[in-house]
């Protein structure tokens, strides 16, 4: 797995994608697009927004994500803000469903399905029963 993930990373597709990621990402321009392209049918698919929540970890665990110091409770307090505030703009999608859940699962890992995959595994569960 480390071998194939580090070949991936090793490309400069990769990184280029990344840099776009970033760039749209931070400028709002994903959401503006988004907002576009939607088809109103999108309206009525039940849709579940995955969020690694940095902000929702407790102090000691939000201090080692954002590299702090676990007593500095007012620099923790700023992070988690900062942070709560790039995980809503991805809780932004449910404005375009009528059944829309956002699940924030309390890790710094981006790969939420491994940080928590019993926890995706039940989310994905419970939204095929609701399909069903």
């Amino acid at each position: 797995m480390a071998k194939a993930l580090i070949a991936s990373l090793s490309t400069p597709d990769y990184w280029r994608a990344y840099l776009s990621e970033a760039e749209n990402n931070y400028g709002g321009v994903i959401y503006r697009q988004a907002t576009s392209l939607l088809p109103h049918s999108w309206l009525d698919i039940p849709i579940r927004v995955v969020i690694a929540s940095a902000a929702s970890m407790n102090d000691e665990d939000a201090a080692k994500a954002f590299g702090l110091s676990p007593t500095d409770h007012e620099a923790i307090a700023a992070a988690r803000a900062g942070r709560l505030q790039f995980e809503d703009r991805q809780a932004r999608i449910c404005e375009f469903a009528r059944e829309c859940r956002v699940d924030r699962v309390p890790t710094s890992n981006h790969y939420v399905q491994n940080a928590a995959p019993d926890r995706v595994a039940d989310i994905i569960t419970g939204l095929i029963k609701k399909v069903r």
